[in-house]
């Protein structure tokens, strides 16, 4: 038979009283006025608070703003002599959190008629269209 253990409940107890449960780093770095997006998705756990439904992050990424260069990182090619992080890092970051699963996102780009113009308009340029790019675009337009 199998034995469980459990906490003395007063070393649970000290857990809460001495608020020894760990805050997202994501969090503080919220609480900063001029946080940038770039600075939010170089996070490690970004994707994971996002689809936790972190709701400072959530609102965060609501922000027209937020929302206008998650899509931009996945439909304007970059230069090619900036940084690979930009390259390739935020094009997938934002192409994960627009498709996390998160119904407020998920309402937002749907919604939101120039974000979606955007979107279908990357389809629709000259070939040859960047493959990277090209897999993550059809991936957030809805109805797609």
């Amino acid at each position: 038979m199998l034995e469980t253990r459990c906490l003395p409940l007063s070393i649970a107890n000290m857990f809460w009283k001495f608020d020894l449960h760990t805050t997202s780093h994501i969090d503080t770095l919220l609480e900063k006025e001029d946080v940038t997006l770039t600075e939010v998705m170089d996070e490690d756990d970004v994707l994971q608070e996002c689809k936790a439904q972190n709701h400072k992050l959530v609102d965060f990424l609501l922000r027209p703003q937020c929302m206008e260069d998650l899509v931009t990182f996945i439909t304007q090619e970059p230069d090619t002599d900036v940084e690979e992080k930009v390259k390739y890092k935020y094009p997938n970051i934002s192409c994960e959190l627009l498709t996390s699963d998160v119904g407020q996102i998920n309402d937002r780009l749907g919604e939101d008629e120039k974000l979606l113009m955007k979107l279908y308009s990357f389809l629709q340029n000259e070939p040859p269209l960047n493959p990277l790019l090209a897999s993550f675009s059809p991936r957030c337009c809805p109805f797609s």
